[in-house]
């Protein structure tokens, strides 16, 4: 079978799944695509960082994408604020339960997302989130919060938080993961929505 970016983005996903970001090597991958490490260079000049960077790009721009559709699908502000923290929710426990991502591997991910304020991924779900605030006050719905970035990161930062429980919830929440995030959105509609 001919080498691809693709098959070696698929099998490196599939060894960044299984041993996180530190434990995963490029000779396994290699061997798994029945090449030498080298060859993966070719493709990927950067070593194991471009690489994970190429896999976790790919599926980030999958959650994205969920969320703003979540997000343009809802009217109203404070329900697209619970579209976008569902959908990237489902999307992520669908990708975490194709690979079989551990709990260590995954909280070492958000980790690596989420440690640099302008991560690309981080960065887009920071914008969505202000593009929500910014509807919100427009509707009325919202009052006006200043400076509005910083709201943006707090509410990530709590989503953020919440996120390796919900992933992992215990059985009883498990069909509907995002009701753990409930109580997160009756705080935050508490402080953003418009008193008048």
């Amino acid at each position: 079978m001919k080498l691809t970016k693709e098959r070696i983005l698929d099998a490196a996903r599939r060894h960044f799944a299984r041993f996180g970001f530190r434990k995963a090597s490029l000779s396994e991958i290699a061997a798994e695509l029945g090449v030498v490490k080298g060859a993966l260079y070719y493709y990927v000049p950067g070593g194991k960082q471009e690489l994970f960077e190429l896999v976790l790009q790919r599926d980030m721009d999958q959650v994205l994408a969920a969320m703003r559709s979540a997000v343009e699908a809802e009217p109203d502000p404070r329900r697209k604020l619970r579209a976008m923290a569902d959908a990237r929710l489902r999307v992520v426990i669908q990708l975490k339960d194709l690979l079989g991502v551990h709990r260590d591997v995954l909280e070492e991910l958000v980790t690596i997302i989420y440690q640099q304020p302008n991560h690309p991924y981080s960065k887009s779900e920071r914008d969505l989130i202000e593009e929500i605030l910014v509807s919100g006050e427009t509707n009325g719905v919202f009052r006006r919060i200043e400076p509005r970035a910083t709201t943006a990161m707090a509410i990530q930062a709590a989503m953020r938080t919440l996120l390796i429980p919900a992933l992992y919830a215990e059985p009883a929440h498990a069909a509907e993961p995002v009701a753990l995030l409930e109580p997160l959105f009756e705080l935050m509609l508490l402080g953003l929505e418009s008193r008048g």
